[in-house]
């Protein structure tokens, strides 16, 4: 598996895109995912690529986090091309799955689940087909 992005929490939006264009970073289109009650944005420089993410309610799950961290990096997510077998092979190795695979619409409608070990932390596993190019 290879690094897709990293997941950024931040509170204010337009700011934090700002931010991130201050360092060099491209900001596409946002995307209000209701189900998982977020706002995302992709900011990307070169092969790196940043998910801006912001609650759109309350109870949103990143709230928790910037209640406890503030704007912060929060996971990882890794590419892989068969999603259900990567789950079965990391929960082998002690990883839980937190929230099960599901379609995201911020990254094309392709099936997303997160994560969690206790000695690694938090991250999201996207599926895609396997490429040499840049993170889509």
């Amino acid at each position: 598996m290879k690094v897709h992005h990293v997941g950024y929490a931040v509170e204010n939006h337009d700011r934090a895109e700002q931010g991130f264009i201050a360092l060099g970073y491209t900001i596409g289109p946002r995307t209000d995912d209701t189900a998982r009650r977020v706002c995302i944005s992709f900011a990307r420089n070169g092969t790196e690529l940043v998910e801006i993410i912001s609650p759109l309610a309350e109870d949103s799950p990143v709230s928790s986090v910037l209640a406890k961290n503030g704007p912060s990096a929060y996971h990882l997510c890794y590419e892989t091309p068969d999603l259900a077998a990567s789950l079965v092979e990391l929960r082998k190795h002690g990883w839980r799955t937190l929230i099960p695979a599901e379609a995201a619409p911020a990254l094309e409608g392709s099936d997303v689940a997160f994560l969690y070990n206790r000695h690694v932390g938090l991250i999201e596993l996207v599926e895609r087909p396997e490429t040499d190019g840049e993170p889509r």
